[in-house]
């Protein structure tokens, strides 16, 4: 079954008027599609975590740009359209193998070209079986034979993920995967402008786990931070309409953090008459983030000061 109506074509109306009752169905229609997404996240988040893990490639080849598409497919339940995807992904990066092996694939099919990449050392034994593996399934799902078109969702989802871990570890095997400095895999999720802060703030903590072995996530136990030291007042910005803060430097464990202050905490800040330089006893406090991260760190109390000029040297 499909049924359609989506859209009204608004042909009985004004034209002056058929723009704000198209705009208002859209905005409904964005409402439907969040309401969708919300209640399938728990099954969404489930299928991501389910694909393996290759690295970082710097690489804007094709046949990364295909595996995205396929990921994404697969994430959200279209199982038959990732499988067509990888299968063309995995084609993608056989001519791109060959090209780079000087093989003229040009007038060879698909496993044509994995028979010979393999028999010129261009892709292993084990990446030679993969790829089969998907090419076999992609024409059963691009012919759409009666094997395929038998599949129930349970199935096709296995076979989906299957092929998606398949071409991921052939692509791992087959081209090295890169290990550039922090700095350099950052600068590139900062320039990604689709990239949302929360995925780059994930995405930060996991290189930095990896990485360099920095592991800065909180217990899931913890809900909340509360430190108490002394804290040398490196800046104190109050004087703006828009936000008002204090940065920090922690003297007894070290690291530098920004205090937002409400109003309430501007009025202690004057009271007690604080300077830069000064040096202060507090208690602060963090809520733990959904990544384990701490958020907006927030003043408690503040139990002394120092007035005179610390200096940090």
């Amino acid at each position: 079954m499909y049924i359609d109506y989506i859209k009204e074509t608004y042909s009985d109306k004004e034209n002056e008027d058929i723009n704000l009752y198209v705009q208002r169905d859209k905005g409904h229609l964005g409402k439907i599609i969040l309401e969708n997404i919300r209640n399938d996240i728990d099954d969404i988040v489930d299928r991501w975590w389910e694909l393996e893990s290759v690295g970082y490639f710097s690489s804007n080849e094709k046949f990364l740009e295909l595996l995205k598409e396929a990921e994404n497919l697969y994430c959200f339940g279209n199982y038959t359209s990732c499988i067509a995807v990888i299968g063309i992904a995995t084609e993608e990066f056989s001519r791109y193998l060959a090209d780079n092996n000087k093989i003229d694939s040009r007038n060879l099919n698909q496993e044509g070209r994995l028979k010979i990449l393999k028999e010129t050392g261009g892709i292993s034994e084990n990446t030679y079986s993969l790829f089969d593996s998907i090419r076999k399934l992609r024409n059963s799902c691009m012919h759409y034979n009666k094997q395929f078109k038998g599949l129930n969702m349970n199935v096709l989802k296995v076979e989906a993920m299957r092929a998606l871990n398949y071409y991921k570890n052939g692509i791992k095997n087959t081209i090295q995967v890169e290990n550039p400095d922090l700095d350099i895999i950052v600068e590139q999720l900062i320039s990604n402008n689709k990239l949302s802060f929360n995925e780059f703030k994930l995405r930060q903590r996991n290189i930095n786990k990896q990485k360099n072995n920095i592991d800065v996530q909180i217990s899931p136990n913890k809900k909340n931070l509360i430190f108490q030291s002394n804290y040398y007042i490196a800046e104190i910005d109050i004087e703006t309409e828009n936000f008002k803060e204090m940065t920090l430097i922690d003297l007894d464990g070290g690291g530098i953090l920004v205090l937002d202050l409400t109003l309430p905490d501007v009025s202690v800040v004057l009271d007690l008459k604080l300077e830069v330089h000064n040096v202060i006893f507090a208690t602060l406090i963090s809520k733990v983030s959904t990544i384990g991260l701490t958020e907006e760190w927030k003043l408690l109390s503040i139990d002394d000061v120092f007035y005179g000029k610390y200096s940090l040297v």
